[in-house]
């Protein structure tokens, strides 16, 4: 045994055996690296085009190929290696080759990445990075929503966000707010920044949707502080396309489309009307209205004049944009040329829009890189007829001809006593046209002269022009045997620009990531308007022609100018990607405020924890994404006109002491005139599962804005009526909810769902200092800035009961709060509701099977409450003019005292009447479907096509709502109610459209 262990050992040290051991070492690792050539082709799941460019990696290797324009790839490896697939806006997938030598992937969409980067102002950033309350809209949203305008595609599209229409005019703004109104007597829009140039909604609407790449809402007090203050309300970035690297692409979309008006409320016909005034006179004794005999013959004959249906008709809109697009590794360019067309359905309302957007970017030599960007739009809105063209043709009784028998129009169609000019003459006889031109721009020079250092500087420009020109013939209701034919125009210009200059340096070292950036910018803005009317055209069809009028009856002016000077700053941090810290600072100066007050610092900071990534928490293997975010800033708001602080004259000549005066001082200074301020703290939980299929988040807000920059009342023995000063609080709370769901995900078919909640309550926490009541402005402590403040209303009087003031049977019925037999405003008024909602909400539906998509959008507000000015305007009773025909048989009488409606006749108290008409106009709407075809890429590629679509879209096919007015969306923000005289009517518009590709 000794002996052959011995041998072993001389064996096992000879030189031998270790040049054998060596070559068997070496042999063995060779095998089992014996490599094969894999093939195979990577293919979108959803639309099953192949996909061009994916990557194909080795795992752990540097070796890795990409699929070519077929999606095909072949590359070398050995059967114990994985393959990872690779594509963005896909989920990356790990395949074993084992024994494979064919291996074909089906990559699915990722729905979490596809918006992965946010741009978060003076920068993007991350969507796992982002610790603030923002909401984003893509460019397919806006695709697909099909609308005239940007801000018509984000209705009901993201949580916070309130996108109103406030009429059924074309070319008419809609009103925007975030997280609720912030002031009382001011606007609370938020910042509109396109491609950081400061803008608002006019410029906001003036884009043409084709040309915007994304939208970005920021909404809390942590994303908005680095925009001072201007981001108390909120902000909206708007990012348009830019080019990208490749062979110049041009692409076309155009559109073609129907706009039906919808929601026509119905009046009484001539015999209902006849009926209903004959009523007034047999049970009431009612004599103060009567027809003519024209009239009267008319009714008799069975006849009827649909006033309404003389102006109103269908209107035609199309849409044309056509751009290119390419670029190279040093440079990408874009540019798109635009026209929007839409005929409103009163004849002959027309909105016309060009527009045209380049942008161009380029990199000089390894440092520099620079660009330029220009966006303009020219706009005119024409319409025939004053603003009171609709309220004249409900009010027109039914009982007056339109045409004598000649054919002829007759300009007084009814008796004396009810008197409103045919509405024809009146659309030939005024006109009203609005013209705008928006110019604004971007030209930066950025250099990186060391690794994750940027300097950038960017001058932005921006230029708005308006004119509105009002033109009143003498055969209209206001001039009429009184006046001759007058012209009014006003002109206003404004000129301003932003200069930012910005330090931006990101790095890197072990599992700390930093990105500060600092920066100074300066806001400089100009405006000037000039107003003039004349009269006494020498031809009323070129009343442009001003300067040829006889009598000039009016020539006003005006000049301001301000400044905002900042220094701003922010850190991002990131601890193991997990741990994420945000401190934003902006040090603000406002030349329209008062001296020692110009200046204040807007801080904000947020973290957030990236709970997914923790390793006890991927253990469970339960979510994708867990986020955890708390936030805390304050911002600012000069929302005043310039000059506030200082006393100002008005021109006014008056004899004082026997010399003659220019002016006088109109208002008091108010040297202590500051910002107002918002302090908001914002908690939110971002949470993904089932590999994203179902993500969501979940925002907490809380938001003070105090020092509000309201008008104060002073004693008459003043002189003066008001001051500027810095009183009250208000405060927005609320909740906000974001669902995302993958609901169907095969090779086929595909079903996506987007839900967001919004749940705001708004109340007036201070007022004045003195903690009592407005109640002349219906401002009160503990309520919304706006409430309904009027009688509680509890039906019609009936015969034998007991009257107070007055009141008879057939007269509605108010109640009597104080109970001493008399109705009074001071005593008996109450708040019975707001027109704000309790909640919103949207829904948009995306289904695609193979090359179909159908998306469909609803939308819902509940809980609001307005005044119906339809309602107040003809249920009124006096029968002077023509009444809805829902109160048609259901008005009172001794023989149907059951009825919903007064009394004809029976001279109802204006304001006991509108006690009933506050309304609820809670709503639920479809109001986007879009179908569309996209053809195949093998099929285009044969005839030189890159991409076409077809698709179909219907715009608000139909509501659900209680409300019988008008539109229920619709809202005055200047009052309570809704339904203004000249709000035009709601549509549902048919589309048809393509979108080219070459």
């Amino acid at each position: 045994m000794t002996h052959t262990l011995c041998y072993l050992s001389r064996i096992f040290h000879s030189k031998e055996f270790r040049f054998y051991l060596v070559i068997v070492c070496l042999c063995l690792p060779l095998s089992a690296m014996a490599q094969s050539k894999i093939t195979g082709k990577v293919i979108d799941t959803a639309t099953g085009e192949t996909l061009i460019g994916a990557t194909v990696q080795v795992k752990g290797t540097g070796k890795g190929t990409i699929t070519d324009i077929e999606g095909n790839y072949s590359i070398n490896a050995s059967s114990d290696d994985k393959l990872i697939f690779s594509s963005i806006g896909y989920i990356t997938q790990e395949v074993s080759i084992g024994k494979k030598t064919i291996i074909n992937v089906n990559m699915i969409t990722d729905t979490q990445t596809l918006d992965e980067v946010v741009v978060i102002g003076y920068g993007s950033q991350s969507k796992r990075d982002i610790t603030g309350a923002i909401g984003s809209i893509n460019n397919t949203t806006l695709e697909r929503q099909n609308t005239q305008t940007a801000a018509q595609a984000l209705i009901g599209q993201i949580a916070g966000l309130s996108v109103v229409q406030t009429t059924g005019n074309v070319g008419v703004d809609p009103v925007i707010e975030i997280r609720g109104m912030n002031s009382i007597d001011k606007e609370s829009s938020p910042l509109i920044v396109i491609d950081g140039v400061f803008g608002d909604m006019a410029a906001f609407s003036a884009l043409n949707p084709s040309d915007i790449a994304k939208v970005d809402v920021l909404k809390d007090a942590s994303s908005t502080a680095i925009y001072g203050s201007m981001g108390a309300n909120g902000v909206v970035l708007v990012t348009t396309k830019s080019g990208s690297e490749g062979k110049n692409k041009i692409n076309y979309s155009g559109s073609y489309g129907i706009r039906v008006p919808v929601r026509i409320p119905k009046m009484m016909n001539a015999q209902e009307f006849a009926k209903t005034l004959q009523d007034a006179t047999d049970y009431f004794g009612y004599t103060s209205r009567t027809l003519g005999p024209e009239e009267q013959e008319w009714v008799d004959s069975g006849n009827s004049t649909d006033w309404l249906d003389l102006v109103l008709g269908n209107g035609v809109q199309t849409q044309h944009t056509l751009s290119l697009q390419g670029g190279n590794k040093n440079e990408n360019h874009y540019i798109s040329l635009g026209y929007s067309n839409q005929e409103g359905n009163i004849k002959p309302e027309k909105f016309e829009r060009y527009s045209l957007s380049g942008k161009i970017n380029a990199k000089v030599g390894k440092i520099f890189e620079m660009g330029a960007a220009l966006n303009g739009a020219f706009s005119e809105n024409k319409k025939g007829g004053n603003n009171e063209i609709i309220r004249s043709a409900f009010r027109l009784r039914p009982t007056g001809r339109a045409f004598d028998d000649e054919g002829n129009r007759i300009f007084w169609p009814t008796s004396t006593d009810s008197q409103i000019p045919n509405i024809l003459y009146e659309l030939d006889n005024s006109k009203i046209e609005t013209m705008r031109a928006n110019v604004y721009g971007n030209v930066f020079l950025s250099a990186t002269p060391l690794k994750g250092l940027t300097l950038k500087s960017s001058f932005m420009p921006s230029i708005a022009y308006t004119r509105y020109g009002f033109y009143m013939g003498q055969l209209t209701k206001i001039n009429v045997g009184k006046n001759p034919a007058y012209v009014n125009q006003y002109n206003s210009f404004n000129w301003a620009y932003v200069w930012d200059n910005t330090i931006n340096y990101n790095t890197q070292f072990k599992s700390h990531k930093f990105n500060i950036m600092a920066g100074y910018s300066v806001n400089e803005k100009f405006y000037e308007r000039y107003d003039s009317g004349v009269k006494g055209l020498t031809f009323n069809s070129l009343w442009h022609n001003m300067g040829a009028a006889s009598e000039l009856t009016m020539v006003d002016s005006d000049y301001t100018r301000w400044t905002v000077l900042s220094y701003l700053a922010r850190i991002n941090y990131s601890f193991k990607d997990r741990y994420l810290l945000t401190l934003t600072g902006r040090y603000d100066g406002a030349s329209n405020l008062a001296p020692g007050h110009k200046w204040q610092f807007f801080p904000s900071a947020a973290i957030a924890w990236r709970i997914s990534e923790e390793e006890w928490m991927k253990r469970l293997n339960i979510f994708d994404n867990l986020k955890l975010r708390l936030s805390y800033g304050t911002s600012g708001n000069n929302n005043v006109a310039p000059y506030s602080a200082w006393p100002t004259l008005t021109k006014v000549g008056y004899d004082f002491d026997g010399t003659g005066a220019a002016g006088y001082t109109a208002n008091l200074a108010n040297k202590a005139l500051t910002w107002e301020k918002s302090d908001e703290i914002n908690v939110g939980l971002d949470f993904g599962i089932l590999g994203n299929r179902i993500s969501a988040t979940i925002e907490f807000y809380n938001k003070k804005t105090s020092d509000l920059i309201l008008k104060q009342k002073l004693p008459i023995h003043t002189g003066y009526d008001n001051i500027v000063s810095n009183i009250g609080a208000v405060r927005n709370r609320g909740i906000e909810i974001t669902l995302n769901t993958v609901n169907i995900k095969t090779k086929d078919w595909s079903w996506v769902t987007n839900i967001n909640f919004t749940r705001n309550r708004n109340k007036i926490l201070e007022l004045y200092g003195d903690n009592e009541d407005d109640i002349a402005n219906q401002l009160f402590i503990g309520q919304p800035i706006k409430v309904n403040y009027a009688y509680k209303y509890l039906g019609i009087w009936q015969e034998g009961e007991e009257y107070y003031q007055k009141a008879k049977a057939g007269q509605p019925k108010v109640l009597d709060v104080d109970q001493d037999n008399a109705i009074t405003a001071d005593k008996d008024m109450m708040i019975i509701g707001t027109p704000f909602p309790k909640w919103i909400g949207g829904m948009t539906n995306t289904v695609t099977y193979k090359n179909f998509d159908l998306s469909i959008t609803a939308y819902a507000r509940y809980g609001e409450q307005k005044l119906s000015w339809f309602h107040n305007s003809h249920t009124d009773m006096s029968m002077r003019y023509n009444v809805a025909k829902e109160c048609f048989g259901n008005y009172w009488t001794p023989d149907n005292p059951n009825a919903e409606w007064w009394a004809p006749g029976s001279q109802a108290n204006a304001d006991w009447r509108k006690s009933k008409l506050y309304m609820d106009c809670s709503f639920l709407k479809i109001s986007n479907i879009t179908l569309g075809y996209e053809f195949s890429k093998k099929l285009l590629k044969k005839i030189g096509m890159t991409r076409l679509r077809v698709y179909a879209t219907v715009q608000n096919p139909f509501t659900i709502t209680k409300y019988n007015g008008f539109d229920p969306e619709w809202a005055d923000t200047a009052i309570t109610g809704l339904d203004s005289n000249s709000t035009g009517f709601a549509s549902t518009t048919y589309t048809f459209g393509v979108n080219i590709g070459f």
